[in-house]
């Protein structure tokens, strides 16, 4: 059986133990994207999705499966398309915990498979599930898992998508509380899909590739946990028609579970999709009062130093849907004031230690307390100097001046080009001039932050000047752009061009000009600072211009026909050495002369390129016409006698692409004895070609017809029968 496969490596690839170890559930499906490029053959596009923890090594850019049709097996490489992480569940009265992290991978490829009377496998195996799992137990060192779908001979035949399950995975659930779960799965085919558990699968243990069904499932730790009953008898169901995982789990651990859509159309089983998933069961905690703190005393007390004499505080309890009530106390210059907002912003008069509470559910049966120490620092005074010469482009000196009641331990100098420094008094060099906000922010002790900012303009005069044309020779009109690559300068800088033509000039930094004539060319650039620093330089000899060949050709006969089509093209170019002829889009490369067939009538596009030992081109353009003629006679007698000659009587001659062609003959009594539209048909001399043959006596024939262009012919003639 050949598979042809649009993308694909034979290779078999070594199974990443440390990442797959992570591993918490795998999808897969496939959809059908219409007829390939071979005979009997579709095109699918194969996805597989990989769910894994956030603390895993990461995904692969690029994994293997294996690829099965009866005996044959090939090793295809999919690509990885996207990563999300999936977002946590909310309960409601209860927190979520924040460490429980899952990211999908979706991986995919386009096959390009023969239809085929037996199925296709798509088959990914790993040596390893995640460790700690309660309800499945180990033959030897780990538990493998495996992953397929299966492309049978009816999904082929219709050209069948398979189902894919929209919703994701839980990342966790919570211990004693009612769960609800979507695992759905959409069919855009829009069959009948039926839900059903289903045992997860192992792996072949010892080996890294994958093989065809049939495999092995795992085994449940019996007689508590089954492929039914993966979470304990009745504490887990799943609805057949919607996918809704619902029931109460009764402890907390990680438990597999497999899910089987079975996909049918009129009662036919066209597909099978399972996935295959750890449920984590965890405890969900109670709220607890917390702040955005700077650091937490061995006694729980929150601690903020702050520089400012008003504060936002910021609450970061939680669970926030646990809170139904909450209140801030401080004692503020002997005074107990109370606050309501979420993240309150406090005004303390002046610098000193204030403490205070954030209480939670005051008067509930849950409330929760933090306790908080406020320490209001004075601020710190920052201040810079700077040393530089502005007309000579040397180094900055920054030199730190900033006051400060406590102590100063960071320095972060930002230098308005994207360039920043920890040093206390940093030495800078510019690579370009212009204005510069400089900043400086200090840091003290207390993590208090102050900053000041300055503009410094650095434009010294450029030490030599230098330009770059994108060409140095060419052909007329030469089209130059010129790079000014001298530094420093920018816009502020007066710049003056000669571009050595006697013709133009420009005060642009960084100019195009086209020169219309042959010959060499010197440039001269001169740069004045805003300073007003001068400097200046000619560049002699720097560009030369060609001059431009001349395209010319006749050609014979002047008249061309579907008779006479050939044509006999001459170049008569001048300067050329070399000539490219161009018939519409087809080009044929020849030199001076070439005869050329014309295989079919109307206006064509002849063009002729030449170039010149510069490669400078010219072109020039013809249309001609090859006009459709047709050349169409009436013999004046025929001889009907079956002898074999002369017994039809038609038209002879050239006829091409012409239309509403008819052709009647009439007796001498004015009776319509034939009649044809087609001009390859003639008259055998009876009554319509079936009837009573003709006596021998004189007939008079019309023909018309109209040619490509619309004209109309016409032909009425006398002709004999003999008999």
């Amino acid at each position: 059986m050949r598979i042809a496969v649009l993308i694909f490596t034979l290779l078999i690839l070594q199974v990443n133990i440390s990442n797959c170890a992570h591993i918490v559930g795998t999808d897969m499906s496939y959809e059908c994207l219409g007829e390939g490029s071979n005979y009997n053959t579709r095109i699918y596009r194969i996805t597989f999705i990989q769910y894994a923890e956030c603390s895993s090594q990461g995904f692969d850019e690029q994994i293997s499966l294996s690829l099965w049709n009866m005996d044959d097996h090939t090793e295809v490489i999919f690509l990885r398309d996207t990563i999300v992480e999936i977002a946590n569940p909310n309960y409601p009265c209860l927190e979520f915990p924040l460490d429980i992290c899952i990211n999908k991978a979706t991986f995919s490829i386009e096959l390009e498979l023969a239809v085929s009377d037996s199925s296709y496998f798509l088959v990914k195996q790993f040596c390893c599930r995640i460790g700690g799992i309660t309800n499945i137990t180990s033959v030897g060192s780990s538990i493998g898992t495996t992953q397929y779908v299966e492309i049978n001979s009816a999904a082929q035949y219709f050209c069948n998508n398979s189902p894919s399950f929209q919703a994701i995975p839980p990342t966790g659930l919570c211990v004693l509380e009612n769960i609800s779960v979507l695992q759905n799965a959409i069919d855009v085919d829009g069959d009948q899909l039926i839900y059903e558990f289903c045992s997860p699968l192992d792996d072949f243990p010892g080996e890294f590739f994958s093989y065809p069904p049939p495999h092995l499932p795992v085994q449940f730790v019996l007689p508590t946990y089954s492929e039914i009953t993966p979470l304990g008898n009745g504490v887990l169901n799943i609805d057949v028609n919607s996918g809704f995982l619902s029931g109460e789990p009764m402890l907390t651990g990680k438990f597999a579970v497999g899910i089987c859509v079975k996909e049918y159309r009129n009662g036919q089983l066209l597909s099978t999709i399972r996935r295959d998933i750890i449920l984590n069961i965890i405890t969900c905690p109670s709220p607890v009062a917390s702040i955005d703190a700077d650091s937490v005393l061995e006694n729980g007390i929150f601690l903020n130093h702050t520089c400012e004499q008003e504060i936002e505080l910021i609450n970061t309890s939680a669970p926030i849907n646990l809170i139904d009530d909450f209140v801030w106390i401080f004692n503020i210059e002997g005074m107990l004031d109370t606050f309501f907002e979420w993240d309150p912003s406090i005004f303390f008069p002046e610098p000193d230690i204030y403490s205070g509470h954030l209480i939670l559910n005051p008067d509930s049966t849950c409330p929760d307390t933090a306790n908080i120490l406020i320490n209001v620092v004075a601020n710190n005074i920052p201040s810079f100097i700077v040393e530089y010469d502005t007309c000579v482009s040397g180094p900055v000196q920054f030199l730190n001046d900033s006051y400060s009641a406590n102590t100063i331990t960071d320095w972060e100098w930002s230098f308005g080009d994207s360039t920043t420094s920890i040093n206390e008094n940093p030495l800078k060099y510019y690579d370009v001039s212009g204005l510069f906000n400089v900043s400086l922010k200090v840091t003290d002790n207390f993590n208090c932050v102050d900053s000041v900012e300055k503009i410094i303009e650095w434009k010294p005069a450029p030490e030599t000047i230098i330009i770059s044309p994108d060409v140095f020779e060419g052909c007329k009109p030469l089209s130059v752009f010129f790079d000014n690559l001298s530094w420093p300068i920018d816009s502020t800088y007066s710049v003056h061009w000669n571009f050595g033509d006697g013709l133009g000039s420009s005060n642009i930094l960084r100019p195009y000009y086209t020169y219309r004539e042959e010959g060499s060319y010197s440039v001269f650039v001169s740069v004045t600072s805003p300073l007003g620093c001068y400097v200046d330089t000619t560049f002699n000899n720097l560009l030369t211009v060609h001059p431009l060949p001349v395209a010319q050709f006749n050609y014979t006969p002047e008249v061309l026909s579907n008779i006479e089509p050939e044509i006999h093209l001459i170049d008569n170019s001048q300067g050329a050495i070399y000539s490219q002829w161009a018939f519409d889009e087809m080009d044929i490369i020849l030199n001076e002369e070439l005869t050329y067939t014309f295989t079919d009538t109307g206006h064509y596009t002849i063009r002729l390129i030449v170039s010149d030992i510069n490669n400078c081109k010219d072109t020039i353009t013809q249309v001609v016409d090859v006009t459709p003629m047709n050349k169409y006679f009436l013999p004046n007698a025929f001889t009907p006698n079956n002898d074999g000659v002369n017994d039809i009587f038609k038209g002879k001659g050239v006829l091409i692409n012409v239309s509403s062609f008819k052709m009647t003959i009439w007796n001498r009594s004015g009776q319509n004895v034939f009649e044809t539209i087609n001009p390859n048909q003639g008259w055998n001399g009876r009554f319509q070609n079936i009837g009573k043959p003709s006596q021998t006596g004189v007939f008079i024939v019309t023909v018309s017809y109209e040619d490509s262009r619309g004209n109309v012919y016409n032909i009425n003639t006398p002709f004999l029968l003999i008999r």
